[in-house]
């Protein structure tokens, strides 16, 4: 008996290790489904991601998984950076593939919507999985160099005596918040408002579709993948600062957007044709420090940016927080699944792009510019682009030759690609510095997340 029973437990341990081993073997995995005999599927590619589980099933746990997005494609192993409730974040061991994916759960439904984001760095493109209007996943795929770059706003002078209350109130309070610890954590609360049509374009749908309950869902997975990434960069940067959505709707008044730049300019100061002034009391009762409006691009006259107020190193800006009057932004959809929202709310809290960017963007505004980012000793708030190219931070610009940085292709040894990372002194990756004294973001969104905090 005492044999018989040994024999059972072995047996047992044999089938309970080969089912362990299949398991391995089959791991978390993202595949193409392939296409029809007759080529009909076309663009945008389909992929099958059963291979994370069920719904239900906590993938981000994980310790690695599987993706090929492509039927030639290459297969790529990531594995998790970082235990994350809500998203699975990873990279593959070289560090030249990154990928976000998240499961939403529709709050008007008990479906599951998948979306994320896979960048092979090395070669230059973004992948975007989201779902289409009849359930399956789809990849978009951008190169690189079609990735829309962002606008910086100048807060006019005139504008922020318009609102002398405001400003009162920020000249009151903001003494008292830069003393805060800025190893405190903190959260910030953010309101976002998406038009008709851009809601329509992330569903895939045509301009003026009409929309249901899935383009809804869809929409709403979208910007959560948005928030999810934007969480991970300030955990990757340790800044001790998070956002959350505590309002998500899409436009009631109608508005058609046009322009970006007028987009913002009519959600931070409502005296125009006062379509949107709603926005202002709707965000004082979600009691949102941050605001941010989507927008399709495909109706634009000026399509491919994201824009955000923030302090410029101009009239002595730079070092003061930005007014909560002012802490707003919009992007377009089609960029909602990288960091270009991210970016935005970066420059909300206080950051710039890097110092070449920075120094032509301003000669370009207001002509001969005797102001040069690169010798600036008296601020550090700027983004951060490697000299040898190997990557630049969230809030730079890509690598671009005849700036005051100096940067040459003749001299990188990299791809100069996007890393999620804020530039700051006590910030590494892969033993290299990641901006060093002279461009710390990190610290400025430490000081300044206690002001935006506190907005509502």
């Amino acid at each position: 008996m005492l044999l018989h029973r040994s024999i059972k437990r072995i047996l047992y341990l044999v089938c309970w290790a080969l089912i362990v081993a299949h398991n391995i073997a089959q791991g978390q995995h993202i595949q193409p489904i392939p296409s029809q005999d007759d080529g009909s599927r076309g663009d945008p590619k389909l992929v099958d991601v059963s291979g994370l589980g069920p719904e239900g099933t906590d993938f981000y746990d994980m310790p690695s998984i599987d993706i090929q997005l492509e039927e030639d494609g290459p297969t790529w192993t990531v594995y998790r950076l970082a235990h994350i409730d809500s998203h699975f974040a990873g990279e593959s061991n070289d560090g030249m593939v990154a990928a976000n994916l998240l499961r939403y759960q529709a709050g008007n439904s008990n479906a599951e919507v998948f979306t994320g984001l896979v960048h092979d760095r090395a070669g230059g493109m973004y992948y975007e999985l989201k779902p289409d209007i009849d359930g399956n996943v789809e990849v978009l795929s951008t190169q690189r160099e079609d990735m829309p770059m962002s606008a910086l706003v100048q807060p006019e002078v005139q504008s922020i005596w318009t609102e002398f209350k405001a400003l009162a109130d920020y000249l009151a309070t903001c003494a008292l918040n830069l003393r805060r610890d800025p190893d405190k954590f903190v959260e910030i609360d953010v309101m976002i408002v998406w038009s008709h049509n851009a809601e329509c374009a992330k569903a895939g749908l045509p301009v003026d579709c009409s929309v249901t309950d899935d383009s809804l869902n869809i929409m709403l997975a979208a910007l959560n993948l948005t928030v999810e990434i934007n969480n991970f960069v300030h955990a990757n940067s340790q800044t001790n600062t998070s956002l959350k959505i505590v309002h998500a709707q899409r436009d009631t008044s109608g508005y058609r957007e046009t322009d970006p730049f007028q987009l913002i300019t009519e959600l931070t100061i409502p005296l125009f044709d006062g379509q949107l002034n709603y926005i202002h009391p709707l965000r004082d009762q979600k009691k949102a420090d941050l605001v941010a409006f989507a927008y399709d691009n495909r109706i634009v006259e000026n399509p491919g940016y994201g824009i955000a107020n923030a302090p410029v190193p101009v009239f002595g800006l730079q070092g003061l927080p930005l007014p909560p009057f002012l802490a707003f932004s919009v992007f377009c959809i089609q960029c909602s699944a990288g960091t270009l929202q991210t970016h935005e709310w970066g420059h909300n809290l206080g950051c710039t792009h890097d110092r070449g960017t920075v120094t032509d963007q301003i000669k370009d505004a207001i002509g001969d510019n005797p102001f040069n980012a690169c010798e600036d000793k008296t601020h550090t708030n700027y983004g951060y682009r490697s000299p040898t190219g190997t990557f630049h931070t969230v809030m730079s610009y890509r690598c671009r030759e005849g700036q005051c940085d100096n940067w040459s292709s003749n001299t990188a040894n990299g791809f100069c690609a996007e890393i999620p990372y804020f530039s700051g002194k006590d910030t590494w990756r892969n033993g290299e510095s990641m901006g060093g004294e002279e461009n710390n973001c990190r610290d400025r969104i430490k000081r300044d997340k206690h002001f935006i905090a506190r907005n509502r």
